[in-house]
């Protein structure tokens, strides 16, 4: 009997090696797509005036070839593909919505860029994207670099031209508490009939910070509209970028015109190394208000 029980192991065995060979899928070598960097680069004329600085911080892109999405990937990257020959390849860049890693978005007002290419399988195939603004469908609300004489940011005191600290060009504004100013708002000198009904609304700025603050609209009696900022930044030794997502802000709380505020306060808590020594110090350069229908 045991001599049975072991022959008959061994032909199961071999049937089952002699399977897994045979049902075994056939993997092919990918072709793959490199995405080292991007550049911006914008039009001469825009249906809704100008876009201001070229500087954007897409974080990711979003790759598709041939009508399939392969997903989200960050810059750098090298994507994978099953196919080869003649590929028609898509990519949009993704943003943090907020400054928050967690809540990635792709950037709307930005078109995709698209181009064609020739995958080979194993071989490395370099796309480096440009991207622009929609030429149609995109609004710019408020736009300022603070180039010009004045400034269409307004507040108190605190808020000051210079030229010592800026992220690009000649100047930027800095706002600095002192002499026992506790808070400053500065807001947008004109209100904006910015869209509702759930349209795509941003503010995208510059900034650099030892206090963290926040970004909100008003009223037309210069009241929070929503009764909470849309977001905020938090503390950055370095010049940095964000995207601040206005839609459910003006779509939460509808109104005929709004001002675009900042502001922030000298609370010792949320200094930067909890304040010490610090004055309360925030820096604003390239402020730009933008919708996408």
């Amino acid at each position: 009997m045991a001599k049975y029980i072991l022959r008959y192991l061994f032909l199961f065995g071999v049937s089952f090696i002699v399977a897994c060979k045979k049902f075994s899928p056939k993997l092919d070598t990918p072709s793959y797509i490199s995405i080292p960097s991007y550049n911006v680069i914008y039009k001469s004329t825009y249906a809704n005036g100008g876009p201001g600085t070229t500087n954007h911080k897409f974080t990711d892109v979003t790759v598709t070839v041939n009508g399939v999405d392969y997903g989200i990937f960050p810059i750098p990257c090298k994507v994978p593909i099953p196919a080869s020959g003649s590929a028609s390849v898509n990519i949009k860049p993704v943003i943090k919505v907020n400054g928050v890693a967690s809540l990635r978005s792709e950037y709307s007002p930005i078109k995709l860029f698209d181009t064609t290419v020739v995958l080979e399988r194993g071989k490395v195939t370099e796309v480096k994207p440009t991207f622009d603004y929609y030429a149609t469908g995109v609004t710019f609300y408020w736009v300022e670099d603070f180039e010009i004489t004045g400034s269409s940011l307004v507040g108190d005191t605190a808020i000051k031209l210079q030229t010592a600290d800026k992220f690009e060009g000649a100047k930027a504004v800095k706002i600095e508490l002192r002499n026992g100013q506790s808070s400053c708002m500065a807001y947008s000198s004109s209100t904006f009939a910015l869209p509702t009904g759930g349209r795509i609304l941003y503010l995208e700025v510059n900034y650099k910070c030892n206090q963290p603050f926040d970004v909100g609209l008003l009223d037309a009696n210069k009241n929070i509209v929503g009764g909470s900022s849309a977001g905020g930044a938090k503390p950055s030794g370095a010049w940095n970028k964000i995207y601040i997502f206005l839609t459910p802000v003006a779509s939460g709380s509808p109104q005929s015109a709004y001002y675009v505020y900042f502001y922030f306060n000298n609370k010792a808590e949320d200094f930067e190394n909890n304040g010490v020594g610090a004055n309360p110090t925030v820096l604003i350069d390239n402020i730009k208000v933008v919708s996408q229908p």
